[in-house]
């Protein structure tokens, strides 16, 4: 092969290798699997202490998170003559690799619904507010408090109940998070825009 089309191969040669790496370069990267989806609902399942009904969380990005706590079946606290909360929680986390930990600053928003006529109007009577503060630790259940880790290739939540064979004792466990189809609110004036307070009505 004569210099001439040693040189124009070469040209060639490079040419393709170029293009090669800016289509890599271009191409959309590929998700890293050990991440959290944002914007993604998870909960869990309510075998693992049937005592309390699954919470849901979403995490809106690295730092803010959002969830619904304990959200029982509404005709059950009603069917007992009570009034059924809702509870709403606002809150920040930390990241560490496989590591979430649930230990920042929350706030908690408690709708009250009186009555199942309420509940089914979307008609709440009062709105309480508590933060992460106000809630003495051992009284801090599922997203408001403990962690989340990569276990086994799954994400886990670990979740504690009270022990009552023990004084000041819980049982601890760690539970698979599982996506779930709930839609979660971004925010608490988000969420208010669905609801009516009695009273307010035109």
């Amino acid at each position: 092969m004569s210099r001439k089309w040693k040189v124009v191969a070469f040209a060639g040669l490079a040419v393709l290798l170029l293009s090669s790496v800016a289509m890599i370069v271009a191409l959309p990267k590929t998700k890293n699997n050990k991440d959290m989806d944002l914007n993604q609902v998870y909960t869990y399942s309510k075998n693992v202490d049937k005592t309390i009904a699954p919470s849901y969380i979403k995490f809106k990005d690295n730092v803010h998170f959002v969830a619904i706590l304990g959200l029982n079946n509404p005709e059950e606290s009603f069917g007992d003559g009570e009034p059924y909360y809702y509870n709403y929680l606002e809150g920040t986390y930390e990241r560490n690799k496989d590591k979430i930990i649930l230990n920042g600053d929350f706030k908690q928003y408690v709708l009250k619904f009186p009555t199942i006529n309420a509940w089914d109007k979307k008609k709440y009577e009062t709105i309480g507010v508590l933060s992460r503060n106000e809630i003495q630790e051992e009284y801090r259940t599922s997203f408001q408090r403990g962690k989340i880790e990569k276990r086994n290739g799954e994400w886990q939540f670990q979740w504690r109940t009270k022990n009552n064979t023990e004084s000041g004792g819980y049982n601890y466990g760690w539970v698979n998070l599982i996506k779930s189809n709930k839609k979660i609110s971004s925010s608490i004036d988000d969420l208010l825009k669905e609801y009516i307070k009695n009273g307010d009505e035109e």
